[in-house]
């Protein structure tokens, strides 16, 4: 196993974690009830990253 396996579970909880606060952050907090389009476009990016991480292991 390689350090990216671990940084794909570390980006996997940090999704999860996320989806069940219902907040994220990129730059500034982004409220998945204030900012819906932003919300899920940011955990898009993050569960992609996290998805790539397990192909490169």
């Amino acid at each position: 196993m390689t350090i990216w396996f671990y940084a794909g579970i570390a980006l996997t909880l940090w999704v999860l974690y996320d989806l069940l606060m219902g907040y994220t952050y990129l730059w500034e907090p982004i409220v998945r009830a204030e900012n819906p389009w932003g919300y899920w476009g940011t955990l898009s990016i993050w569960s992609i990253a996290a998805i790539s991480c397990f192909m490169v292991a």
